[in-house]
């Protein structure tokens, strides 16, 4: 059963001994409750999950797009072309 208190959920957990063991240790060189280790914990493994998914999202749809490497090829050189006529006054 989960109680709210002031936008916060209660609940308990099963850890292995030895995990226990090295969360206490941790809590207190760190100075904070068991519950704000968790919640930390909690954040940045789900903060992982998003990242690797976007990343994940981000790499299929690269893997989807077919690269047509005479059109790219044209644009690169359309560019220099371009940056040439458009520098060709400076001074370097």
């Amino acid at each position: 059963m989960y109680r709210f208190i002031f936008g916060v959920v209660k609940t308990a957990i099963s850890i292995p001994d030895e995990t226990f063991e090295r969360v206490e240790t941790s809590v207190a060189e760190l100075g904070i409750s068991r519950s704000e280790f968790f919640a930390r914990a909690a954040k940045k493994y789900l903060d992982e999950l998003e990242s690797e998914s976007i990343t994940a999202q981000i790499n299929a749809a690269i893997d989807a797009g077919a690269v047509d490497e005479d059109l790219d090829r044209d644009v690169t050189e359309h560019g220099r072309r371009m940056l040439l006529e458009l520098t060709a006054d400076d001074e370097w």
